[in-house]
């Protein structure tokens, strides 16, 4: 969700509980795995695909939309009020953790509520994926926190439709500095992004 990066967000009570935060990204299985063998205490991602069990727990950020997201060269980056079925005779690129979770489930609801149904190519990696979208075809479908949003070689149509972004955490970490810090953090969310530049 975040970039590879020292976090250059700093808020001084961070500082006061002497806790260094470095940003990392990766997909849904990855981050919780991470979360589960102690290598994260905490991720930031999308409260559906993130696998909260005896050993995570989760807190509620905010609701981020979802977007569709394409490239500047797609035939329909010119064409002025887009929908979502615009894109139906084109590939709708999605991650291959996806492919039975309930990210992709959701996103489903999403095509079927606007009549069709996508035509699915599943892919390693978001870098696949913007390769692939970047020859002019083809769609991902993201939330409006995701870095590729700034990216001047795309463009993006807002949906209404909306999901829940979530911190979870070790279930274990209930030493009072890491809750503080994961207070803060969600207090101080929208700077937080803001600093990350996604």
């Amino acid at each position: 969700f975040v970039p590879e990066k020292p976090l250059s967000y700093c808020n001084p009570k961070l500082i006061q509980l002497e806790m260094e935060i470095f940003g990392n990204s990766g997909d849904s299985t990855t981050l919780t795995d991470g979360l589960k063998i102690g290598q994260f205490d905490f991720v930031i991602g999308l409260k559906e695909p993130l696998e909260v069990c005896a050993e995570i727990a989760a807190v509620d950020i905010c609701e981020v939309h979802r977007t569709v997201n394409f490239s500047i060269t797609n035939p329909l980056a010119d064409r002025d009020n887009l929908k979502l079925q615009d894109f139906a005779d084109q590939t709708y690129y999605a991650f291959v953790d996806e492919k039975t979770s309930a990210e992709l489930s959701t996103n489903k609801k999403i095509f079927a509520k606007y009549g069709f149904k996508p035509k699915i190519r599943v892919l390693n990696t978001i870098d696949a994926i913007i390769m692939a979208i970047n020859r002019g075809t083809g769609y991902i479908l993201l939330d409006e926190r995701q870095r590729v949003i700034t990216n001047i070689r795309f463009k993006h149509l807002i949906l209404p439709e909306t999901q829940t972004l979530s911190l979870a955490y070790r279930s274990e970490l209930d030493r009072r500095s890491t809750l503080d810090a994961i207070s803060i953090l969600t207090n101080d969310f929208d700077r937080v992004m803001r600093q990350l530049n996604v």
